[in-house]
């Protein structure tokens, strides 16, 4: 997403964390020739490193310096950077946020301390747009316990300081598809009133080549298809997003606050297929063309209530709306191998979702050493989608589909919690939560399902000395069925096959439930650096996994609970200034991390019978160097492949992947500065595999994507 407000705040972190503060000189009563010199005052940029430190509950916090450093137009970049996060899919293209490895709903995402709506994408937000990012690798009782892997939580702007007009204007190129974006902040107060709004609006172009290979034997290993099928898909899209916040200091240090987001979006694509068979019968479909014409809008809007209550206590209420609305048309023209047609679909989809929510949280500030909390979380949301799918054929069946459903979901929750400083080196976090979900779906598909967790936290923190301190933490998570897989609703694939099966959800299923422990040793820098090491397990009870079967040779995959899956992992984290080590070395800041991580499913037969296509190994390596007005870096980012055996028949294997990003800043004035980025500079093909082997044969599938380089320039103006 290329939308970009500036950053002073991000800019001063920087400024900070460089030691950049200039010696400034002011013009004194002394006679003339004389200046009086302001004694220099170095200010550390080590919020993020406080936050972190003094925190019971383990979190990192990440702030804007470190967001915009490398220029990226897409948040899942900046992501793939930090500790223990890796991307899936297509360098350069976005894709799922895993934390320890896991996506799937395994990792919570959180958009102001909410769940983020149905149909959110992070690649939807600039990172422009973001205040900070705070990363909780195990649960808190204050939010949503769906977080088995853990939680990232996106902070949008809010803190005014001062007066602020900011522009930014962004140019990049990726494989000649060029894109453009503008953006702004404007922020100011007046008494005790202040605002902020964050803008932007872009358009970008996408060409994307790839190449599907697919190869079957009989039982004696003898080749029976040998097929390739060639693809090109072009995309253009333009985007609008609007952020304000309104903030009223009322008397008694209440105050009232309204922010809300809003996103529209239109995308237009088009995508050409040419299959050719070397050995084997002819597909149905030798040369297929589609079209996609697609629009979105989503807007959300809180209103909040901070009271102030004697001797220290508080009352936070907020209330929520969400509207998140999509059309897509799209159509498809088949031909077969003398070119005449075959097929011409016609599919158009129109999807709703809406959501209402009530949070309250009351702090009580009587007893001395705790914080004490309780609070309460209320959600109702609905989604509905019509699909109408029609078909004219010459030589195969028609699919001619009406779908329309109509799915509830409601959720409430209680929690308590308590901060307890036990001492000044020893401090502990205990939370209680319920929570409570029931789905309904009305529609050609009707089912309800309910399910309702409690879930205890304990965290405790014990510094061993001033710069040595060491954590743990006991929780109870789980992962509720995404509706999508609760409605019994089939979805036919185009081509139907083992490897590409037809999909319907499962109404009973119940949700996953696991106990996690973590345990971190961390050592403290100056200047904010730190050393730490971390490890994890999970036990998860219920596991959601796919089940295929063929039935009159048409191929089903569909979701149930299949038993027990254990993981474990480790994280090394190092950040800090090689002159510290090293006295007469360059001023490098270096940032390094890597994750391991394993994983075990019972029901699946090993070897690789490993959760959620797991990532078993991510690492980063990351390194700024500052001279004068110019700041240079660079970051190489890796993640192993990962082979998967999902069941007796079936394994996948996805590619290992390595990306190397470079930037340059130059600070032309204190109002004036220019970025420019280089992504994905190694653009090394993605090539993801998979296999179906019974007791008839086996079917192998390569598809390999090309990856593209990116430059962009973006200049960031504060007026």
């Amino acid at each position: 997403m290329r939308f970009f407000i500036s950053v002073p705040c991000a800019l001063f972190c920087l400024i900070a964390l460089h030691g950049m503060a200039e010696e400034p000189v002011i013009v004194s009563s002394e006679p003339k020739g004389q200046v009086q010199k302001v004694q220099r005052v170095e200010v550390r940029g080590v919020k993020d490193g406080d936050d972190r430190r003094e925190s019971t509950a383990a979190k990192t916090v990440i702030l804007g310096a470190d967001i915009v450093r490398y220029g990226d137009s897409s948040l899942a970049d900046v992501l793939k950077r930090l500790p223990g996060i890796s991307v899936r899919g297509v360098q350069g293209r976005g894709g799922e946020i895993r934390m320890r490895g896991l996506g799937s709903g395994y990792t919570q995402i959180l958009l102001n301390g909410d769940r983020a709506p149905p149909g959110f994408s992070l690649d939807s937000l600039s990172p422009e747009l973001i205040e900070r990012i705070e990363i909780a690798r195990a649960a808190t009782a204050d939010v949503s316990a769906q977080a088995i892997a853990g939680s990232i939580n996106i902070i949008l702007k809010k803190k005014i300081e001062t007066a602020r007009r900011d522009l930014k204007l962004a140019v990049s190129d990726t494989d000649g598809q060029p894109a453009l974006s503008l953006d702004g902040l404007f922020a100011d107060h007046d008494g005790a009133f202040s605002y902020t709004v964050a803008s932007g609006v872009g358009q970008d172009k996408g060409n994307y080549l790839s190449r599907l290979d697919q190869l079957e034997f009989d039982n004696l290993g003898v080749l029976r298809l040998q097929r390739s099928t060639d693809k090109q898909d072009d995309s253009q899209s333009e985007r609008f997003n609007l952020a304000p916040r309104l903030m009223w200091a009322l008397d008694g240090g209440d105050s009232l606050n309204w922010e809300s987001l809003l996103r529209f979006q239109r995308s237009t694509g088009s995508s050409h297929e040419s299959r050719q068979t070397a050995l084997g019968g002819l597909p149905q479909l030798v040369r297929n063309d589609s079209v996609l014409d697609a629009d979105s809008s989503q807007i959300r809007s809180k209103l909040g209530w901070l009271h102030k209550l004697e001797g220290g206590a508080k009352l936070d209420i907020k209330l929520g709306v969400a509207d998140h609305r999509s059309n897509a048309e799209s159509r498809l023209d088949g031909f077969d191998i003398h070119a005449q047609p075959v097929l011409n679909r016609r599919i158009t989809t129109e999807v709703v979702d809406q959501g209402l929510s009530l949070n309250g949280k009351y702090s009580n500030g009587y007893i001395e050493g705790h914080t004490f909390a309780l609070g309460w979380d209320g959600e109702y949301s609905q989604r509905s989608e019509d699909n109408i799918q029609r078909e004219i054929t010459q030589t195969i069946p028609a699919h001619n589909l009406d779908e329309t459903y109509l799915a509830k979901v409601g959720r409430i929750a209680v929690f308590a919690q308590d901060e307890w400083e036990i001492s000044p080196l020893w401090s502990a976090y205990l939370g209680l939560r319920w929570e409570g979900i029931r789905t309904q779906s009305m529609g050609q598909e009707a089912f309800e399902n309910r399910s309702g967790v409690l879930s205890p936290v304990l965290h405790t923190l014990w510094k061993i000395s001033e710069k040595d301190q060491l954590r743990f933490a006991l929780s109870r998570t789980y992962k509720a069925p995404t509706t999508r897989d609760l409605t019994p609703r089939r979805v036919v694939a185009n081509d139907n096959s083992a490897t590409t099966p037809d999909t319907q959800g499962n109404p009973n299923l119940r949700p996953e439930l696991a106990w996690g422990a973590d345990l971190a040793f961390e050592h403290y820098l100056s200047e904010g650096g730190v050393l730490s090491v971390s490890s994890y397990t999970r036990r998860i009870d219920d596991v959601i996994l796919s089940e295929l079967s063929e039935t009159n040779g048409v191929w089903l995959s569909q979701r149930s609970n299949q038993g027990r899956a254990e993981l474990f992992g480790v994280e090394l984290e190092a950040k800090f200034n090689l002159r510290q080590y090293i006295a007469e070395a360059p001023a490098l800041d270096v940032r390094a991390n890597i994750s391991a991580n394993w994983s075990k499913v019972e029901s699946a037969p090993g070897p690789d019978n490993r959760l959620d296509q797991q990532t078993p190994l991510s690492a980063n390596l990351g390194i700024d160097y500052k001279t004068g007005a110019l700041t240079t870096g660079g970051n190489f980012n890796f993640q192993s492949t990962s082979t998967t055996r999902l069941s007796q028949t079936q394994t996948i294997k996805s590619p290992a992947k390595r990306t190397l990003d470079l930037y340059g800043l130059w600070k032309i004035n204190p109002a004036v500065q220019l970025r420019i980025s280089l992504a994905n500079l190694l653009a090394e093909d993605h090539i993801a595999e998979s296999y179906y082997a019974d007791l008839n044969g086996q079917r192998e599938q390569f598809t390999t994507s090309r990856t593209n380089r990116t430059a962009r320039a973006l200049l960031e103006i504060k007026l």
